[in-house]
Formats: C-alpha cells, sequence, structure tokens
C-alpha cells in the first residue's frame, strides 16, 4: 500500500506509457467513431442533417469504446471483442452514473461556487469504479466520495493539471490545424456544423481528440483511481453510517439541482 499520491506529472508519465502499451487496440476500435464524427461534421456543413445523425453516432461509440478502454487499462488481456463487450454492457450504467454525479455537482455549484467544485472532486473517480469495482448508481459514488475524502485538494490540482494538458494540446491541434487550412484557430466543433464553419480545423481538433486525448484522460484518471485506492486501501470504505449520511447529501444536492 502506498503512502502519498503520485505527482501531477507522474500521473501523466503512467497515463502515456498505458495508452502507448495498448496503442494499437485504442486506434483501432477509435477509427470508426472518429471517422463517423468527422464525416458527419463535413456532411453537415454542406447543409444536410443526416451530418449530425452521423456525429451522434461516432459520439455514441466513442463513448461505449471509452467504457471498454478503463476495463482494458484494469487487465491488459483483453481482446479488441472483450473490451467492446464490457462497453455494451456498462454503457447505460455508465450514462446513468454520470447523469447522478452531474445533478449531484450542479447541487453543488446552485448552493456556491466552491461546494460545486469540491462535489465534482468527489466524484471524479466513479466511472472507473463502476467499471473495475462494478458498483453502480450511488453505490459507485458514494466509493467515489470515500477514495478521494481527505484528499480532495490534491486531487482537484491533478484534474486541473490534466484539464490544463488537454487545453494547451487542443490549442496547439488548431494551431497546427489553421497553418494547414489557413483557417481561424479558435473554432469549437460544434461551429464547424455552420457551413461557413472552420470545418477543416474542427475535423483535425475531432481526431487529435478521438485518437489521443480522450483515451488518455480516461488512462490518466483510471491511474488516479487505483492510485488512489492503493493509498487509502480500507481506509476508504466507509461505514454503514457514513453511506448513509453520503446518500442523504447526494440526494439532497440532486433535489436542489
Amino acid at each position: 500500500m502506498g503512502t502519498s499520491l503520485i505527482p501531477a506529472s507522474g500521473l501523466l508519465q503512467a497515463a502515456f506509457a498505458l495508452y502507448r502499451k495498448n496503442m494499437k487496440l485504442i486506434l483501432t476500435l477509435m477509427i470508426g467513431p472518429t471517422v463517423l464524427v468527422a464525416g458527419g461534421l463535413l456532411v453537415a456543413s454542406y447543409g444536410y442533417g443526416s451530418g449530425n445523425i452521423l456525429v451522434i453516432l461516432g459520439r455514441i461509440f466513442a463513448y461505449a469504446f471509452g467504457i471498454g478502454f478503463v476495463a482494458l487499462y484494469a487487465d491488459e488481456t483483453m481482446n479488441r471483442d472483450a473490451v467492446v463487450l464490457k462497453g455494451r454492457q456498462l454503457f447505460f450504467s455508465s450514462i446513468w452514473i454520470a447523469i447522478l454525479a452531474g445533478l449531484a455537482t450542479f447541487g453543488g455549484f446552485f448552493l456556491f461556487i466552491i461546494p460545486g467544485i469540491v462535489l465534482g472532486v468527489l466524484l471524479s473517480v466513479v466511472q472507473p469504479i463502476l467499471v473495475v469495482e462494478e458498483k453502480h448508481g450511488f453505490a459507485a459514488l458514494v466509493a467515489s466520495w470515500g477514495y478521494v475524502k481527505g484528499y480532495t485538494a490534491k486531487v482537484f490540482w491533478r484534474m486541473l493539471f490534466i484539464v490544463f494538458c488537454f487545453v494547451l494540446i487542443v490549442f496547439a491541434a488548431g494551431l497546427v490545424g489553421g497553418l494547414v487550412t489557413g483557417e481561424n484557430v479558435m473554432v469549437s466543433v460544434g461551429e464547424a456544423a455552420d457551413p461557413e464553419g472552420n470545418v477543416a480545423s474542427a475535423i483535425i481538433l475531432e481526431v487529435v481528440s478521438s485518437l489521443f486525448l480522450t483515451p488518455l484522460i480516461l488512462v490518466y484518471i483510471y491511474s488516479l483511481y487505483h492510485n488512489l485506492k492503493d493509498v487509502r486501501g480500507a481506509a476508504a470504505e466507509p461505514s454503514p453510517e457514513e453511506v448513509a449520511k453520503i446518500k442523504k447529501k447526494l440526494i439532497a444536492l440532486i433535489v436542489v439541482a
């Protein structure tokens, strides 16, 4: 059992290593959704509504594969079919947990900014808990709360670090895309659906995000979860009384939202 959390830079290095190790399988699966989204953006830019359908389908497949990637990071013996199956099995459970965590966090923001940030941090590792420990619904939220409690500030910094890296890489990709296409680099993917939008830059950003950034962020969060689990150990398991209190707080926040 570890005694302290790995620094943010160490988590990123571990994430890079795990991504490289599984890169072939990740790229094999993510090529399809990426082509769907990129093609959808291109079609939508010409005013065809069917492009938006392609984008939605691509996002759905990418989300499901992302769930499978978390399982892959936990068990690297999994093959392509096992990754796809895991993503399909936990797809709706993952969405439900994301909704619960999102509502609870929004409830915290409704009360004040700081409680919202704290709630977001406390619930930041719910998805790895669902995939690895197979805890669903409020059980995953309570477990995440137990792992992060006492390390909120440190986890917040580690999450802020990966967000900063994400923004930096997206900006760099947008800059390269702008130099290649001659378009405005400060364009969102959503704006690319506009016929006058900067479609090429948006597609470049989509490719970088889908094939590299999203899988990397998933493995970073998994590495953080694994580190917390190692450091906290049995102490992360709340008592029945604590579980009841945490559930009441979460339900209250969801009602507020």
